[in-house]
């Protein structure tokens, strides 16, 4: 997923709209615990959805790669209901994915506000990109053995 987009270094031209999201890396913290494990797996569906939704805007910079964009976008839909199929199976089991969800929730609505307070420009999106890339890599990094993983290839995600 690394390349993704253009991939790279964030734009040079860009640099002065660098910003710096507080990210929030206890939303995916595990102790191992069941009750946080399904808190942590909530948190990963969560964080996925809200990815999802960013990228279903069509205000994208048309120098974007549009198939990379496309395959970057069947992966995320493909990982969330894959996640939301496995998550049925935890619904009775108390967790802790509310706390978590507030930290989601701040850290999603900050780049949602960036692209609004921006007007969607290429700059803003840019910043959105590297958040992004750094969610899921941290996720794959810290948490990735509490994604739900299926073995089927070519899954396309419907419109």
């Amino acid at each position: 997923m690394v390349c993704l987009f253009q991939g790279g270094s964030f734009p040079f031209e860009c640099l002065d709209q660098n910003v710096q999201l507080t990210f929030p890396a206890s939303a995916f913290e595990s102790n191992g615990t069941a009750q946080v494990n399904v808190g942590l797996k909530k948190a990963i569906y969560d964080a996925l959805r809200k990815i999802d939704v960013l990228f279903e805007n069509d205000t994208m910079p048309n120098s974007w790669d549009q198939k990379k964009i496309d395959d970057f976008r069947n992966i995320v839909y493909r990982l969330v209901e894959e996640n939301e199929c496995g998550l049925n199976s935890y619904q009775a089991i108390e967790d802790d994915f509310s706390d978590r969800e507030i930290l989601l929730d701040a850290y999603f609505k900050e780049m949602a506000d960036l692209l609004l307070q921006k007007e969607f420009s290429a700059c803003a999106w840019e910043v959105v990109r590297k958040e992004t890339l750094r969610t899921l890599g941290f996720i794959l990094q810290n948490a990735s053995d509490h994604l739900f993983w299926t073995r089927r290839h070519g899954h396309k995600r419907r419109r």
